[in-house]
């Protein structure tokens, strides 16, 4: 079984607005990740702050348990919530994020309790990684010291990072980009001109 969790909980502060309502080749971003990833994983969940939000999406919902703690609530509900060894997370807001380098990442984990693709420089992003089941009592030891970055939890648990080179041909520039900014939003459709296909 594999299992994929598209986060789309964030306040989205540094676009000014709730950027998962934005479209992008007519989609909504997280419209669009729930259908990537359904075509290649066995389950996938839509992670909300509020399970009400984003009615028109038909996906099963992951509601945070413990809300306000950002992307370690929704990591914290997926591993108490969902059945599977462990769950593959991935940021709403990444319009290039494949499916299949999931997978390949999934793979790789075999004998890890977390691993996460890295960029060409080498630093890991946790919200394009595999969590096993075995990271919840440092999710929650984490939310009980108030420490809600992902990434702190790299040094506690058994991480393997996941170089572009491992990626093999799934590698792409843009796969681990996200959306945060309006500039961001902007260069994105840049992105998608008819110059860019």
């Amino acid at each position: 079984m594999s299992t994929a969790v598209i986060l789309a909980g964030g306040q989205s502060r540094r676009m000014g607005k709730d950027k998962m309502t934005l479209f992008y080749r007519g989609k909504t971003f997280p419209q669009a990740a729930l259908e990537r990833f359904s075509a290649y994983f066995d389950t996938v969940w839509l992670s909300l702050a509020d399970g009400g939000k984003y009615p028109e999406l038909a996906a099963p919902r992951l509601t945070d348990l413990i809300p306000g703690c950002g992307p370690m609530s929704g990591l914290h509900a997926a591993l108490h919530t969902t059945g599977d060894d462990g769950v593959f997370l991935v940021a709403g807001d990444m319009p290039f994020s494949d499916p299949r380098a999931a997978l390949c990442v999934m793979e790789l984990a075999a004998g890890y309790d977390i691993a996460a693709a890295a960029g060409e420089s080498g630093r890991p992003e946790p919200l394009f990684a595999y969590y096993a089941k075995t990271v919840l009592p440092y999710v929650e030891e984490a939310l009980n010291n108030g420490e809600f970055r992902l990434s702190s939890l790299f040094s506690k648990a058994k991480t393997r990072i996941v170089t572009p080179e491992m990626f093999g041909n799934l590698w792409s520039d843009k796969l681990l980009l996200n959306i945060n900014t309006p500039e961001d939003y902007t260069r994105l459709s840049g992105l998608f001109s008819p110059e860019s296909d």
